[in-house]
């Protein structure tokens, strides 16, 4: 409900309301208990079951090993279903007549035509008579039945005791033929399973015509490994290959003409043709010298020597090239040729690789499979031995005479004390109920509040902000004589320091947004919207600051009876253009507050509030003063105030605790923001500590600490005043 509460502080403002309620829930239920027990007592008369768990082993002399403890919960679970199941007790209705014969509570069932009871009606109460529970961390369980007879309620569970007992035994050998028909259902399921098992091994080796599988695993095993290094070495030859006429083709191509490598000319050097041309070359050399050292060295014989030197030499330099540009590509095709063989004796080799892998992977597999069937062939074994002697077990538990699993460990009693009412219980429920009841209707009482009482009623209504809270006059351990006038002639008290931490959030917002002119608006008559503005501003005029309020309000002025000045001349001749702003102007006797009163009745003139002539009047009062305050008739008897606010700067709601409600603030609050005032949010006035739990421990706290330092103040002062002068001294 958008509603937050308090608890702490609920409770100390309700406190008496609830020790009220908690003094008569205990008498009330002092006279509850004493009714109940003499016109409606209830007895309970119990048997007592011992479930154990169930025999395993022949060999096993009690039933009270504990062999699982899951299983001896779920037994204990179903048992307890039992015992309150609507068979059991149509058994114990039926088959015991001591129920019916013996019992007042059966008498009312019983037909006065017929003399025959009607045991469906008889049934239905007696499951809400009997009950069943486990006791826990015990392997107990206890059966009961509750009625306003003692005697009743021991021949009631009695009966019922009977028939559960009579229904074990005849379940016993039922469900011990059950468990052995089972136990060789299964035994013969598992033996058909292995024989098909054993079928589909013989099977397996047949279709794949396998003898001995590490034989043949073995065998391609080694088949494999000696393929792998003949791959590898064949895939190295032809990636050497492959980079060397990738190097080859590279040179061949080269930009500046092909290069040769060494291995071609070698070939050429050695070729026939070159070994001619240099023996030619030789013997003309040899021929040269011989010339040179005859003939001298411009003989025409020396000259022709020489040209044919160069002649012979320049056909060998061409056939050397032509020489070596054939072997080259010569030797580029036989690496070629090369690569293709090797190409093709991979593709071969890989081709026996992958034909032998996929032999010896189906080989794995089959001897995969046939792992598995031979591992589970022997959990088939396994689980048949298993089975044959649990069956063997079975039927010896079954042949000897076992104990049940339940045993009777506490017989039934006719009680003798009721189990309800019982004092230590009905007392504190019957309390616990009013003063539940009645903290109900506090906190619905809370819920359904709509006024505003304390700033966390104000922080519900959307886009409301607290500005300042200023307690009641009342509340005010200085006890000011009066409220408006309270910064002035009580300084120290709570009022004043509420005033003036408004006056810091004020001027704060003032100083950040270049304002100077404040609304103050009330939202019903009575709000203290009067008192704000005369208080606040005698706290602004104390810090030096000129002040200046306009009385706007001209249906029910009240500053200059706030200032102790006269009605007129003011606002209300201001805007007849009679006065001039100075003259409207009244001087206080504090130093920098000045008041505009409204002016004399008959100058009031309302609609004169929305004239140019009040937009001219705020001009000149912000030009001449620092903070200028306007009073204006509250907003919900009078549209005064919004046309006021669209011509001031910023604007406060001013709002009475415990006589406003949320919706109307939140309304008010909407139209102000429709203005041209910026609203700087709500101010709560006259709070009263019964609206919150702390807030008179900090009205306390702040009058100890004004008063505080106002007393070490003043003996300052009066030390100072004792101090004698330093010529005195002389």
């Amino acid at each position: 409900m958008g509603v937050a509460l308090d608890p702490i502080k609920l409770f100390k403002q309700y406190f008496w309301w609830l020790a009220i309620a908690g003094v008569v829930g205990v008498g009330v239920g002092v006279v509850a208990h004493f009714a109940l027990l003499r016109f409606f007592p209830f007895y309970r008369s119990e048997v007592v079951f011992e479930m154990t768990s169930q025999i395993t082993e022949a060999s096993e002399i009690t039933t009270t090993v504990s062999n699982s403890e899951s299983e001896i919960e779920r037994f204990i679970g179903g048992q307890v279903f039992v015992l309150t199941s609507a068979p059991l007790l149509t058994q114990a209705v039926n088959d015991d007549p001591s129920i019916r014969n013996d019992t007042t509570w059966a008498k009312k069932y019983i037909s006065k035509q017929t003399n025959l009871p009607d045991t469906v009606a008889m049934v239905k109460d007696l499951a809400k008579i009997v009950g069943a529970r486990s006791v826990p961390d015990s392997n107990m369980v206890v059966l009961h039945a509750t009625t306003h007879s003692p005697t009743d309620a021991a021949t009631i569970v009695k009966a019922v005791k009977g028939a559960y007992m009579r229904q074990l035994d005849k379940n016993k050998n039922s469900e011990a033929s059950d468990i052995l028909e089972s136990l060789t259902s299964q035994l013969n399921g598992v033996q058909e399973e292995r024989r098909l098992l054993e079928e589909s091994m013989s099977k397996l080796l047949s279709d794949n015509q396998v003898t001995s599988l590490d034989e043949r695993l073995t065998k391609q095993a080694m088949e494999l490994s000696t393929q792998l290094p003949l791959v590898s070495e064949i895939r190295q030859n032809l990636e050497v290959a492959r980079d060397q006429l990738k190097s080859y083709e590279e040179q061949l191509a080269s930009p500046g003409g092909a290069t040769y490598p060494e291995i071609v000319r070698s070939q050429v050097k050695t070729h026939p043709v070159i070994s001619r041309f240099e023996v030619q070359l030789a013997d003309l050399d040899s021929a040269l010298r011989t010339a040179r050292s005859s003939l001298g060295e411009n003989n025409i014989q020396t000259k022709r020597l020489k040209k044919s030197i160069a002649a012979m030499r320049e056909q060998e330099s061409l056939e050397r090239e032509r020489l070596l540009e054939e072997t080259f590509i010569q030797l580029i095709e036989m690496t070629r040729s090369q690569i293709q063989s090797l190409e093709a004796a991979e593709i071969e080799t890989q081709s026996t690789i992958d034909q032998a892998e996929r032999k010896l992977s189906d080989l794995k597999q089959v001897s995969e499979d046939y792992t598995n069937m031979q591992t589970d062939q022997q959990r088939l074994a396994d689980t048949e031995s298993v089975l044959k002697t649990s069956i063997d077990s079975q039927r010896a538990i079954v042949e000897r005479k076992a104990s049940s699993r339940v045993k009777v460990q506490y017989n039934e009693e006719v009680p003798d004390e009721p189990v309800f009412p019982q004092i230590i219980y009905v007392v504190p429920a019957v309390f616990i109920l009013i003063v539940g009841f009645s903290t109900g209707l506090i906190v619905l009482r809370e819920l359904m509040e709509q006024r505003v009482r304390t700033p966390q009623d104000v922080a519900l209504i959307p886009r409301a902000r607290v500005v300042g809270v200023i307690p009641d006059a009342s509340e005010d351990p200085s006890q000011p004589t009066d409220p408006q006038s309270a910064v002035r002639n009580n300084p120290a008290g709570v009022i004043a320091e509420s005033v003036r931490q408004i006056r810091t959030n004020v001027l704060k917002n003032f100083a950040q947004n270049g304002h100077k002119s404040l609304l103050i608006v009330g939202g019903m008559p009575g709000s203290g919207a009067s008192s704000l503005i005369s208080n606040l501003a005698s706290s602004m005029a104390a810090i030096d600051l000129r002040v200046l309020v306009i009385d706007g309000n001209f249906r029910r002025p009240n500053m200059h009876k706030c200032f102790a000045l006269t009605e007129g001349p003011g606002l209300g001749e201001l805007l007849m253009g009679s006065v001039s702003l100075t003259d409207a102007i009244q001087h206080t006797v504090e130093t920098g507050l000045d008041v505009i009163t409204a002016g004399a009745p008959g100058n009031r003139v309302f609609e004169r509030l929305t004239t140019t002539s009040m937009s001219r009047a705020l001009d000149e009062a912000r030009a001449s003063y620092d903070i200028v305050l306007l009073d204006s008739p509250p907003a919900i008897v009078a549209g005064d105030a919004m046309a006021l606010a669209n011509r001031c700067d910023a604007a406060i709601l001013v709002v009475r605790a415990f006589g406003e409600k949320r919706g109307l603030v939140s309304r008010v609050r909407n139209q102000l923001d429709e203005s041209r005032a910026e609203v700087l949010g709500v101010v709560l006035n006259a709070v009263r500590s019964a609206a919150g739990g702390y807030f008179k421990r900090n009205i306390r706290a702040t009058h100890e600490y004004q008063n505080g330092m106002a007393n070490e103040l003043e003996k300052a002062r009066v030390r100072r005043l004792e101090k004698p002068s330093d010529s005195t001294k002389a």
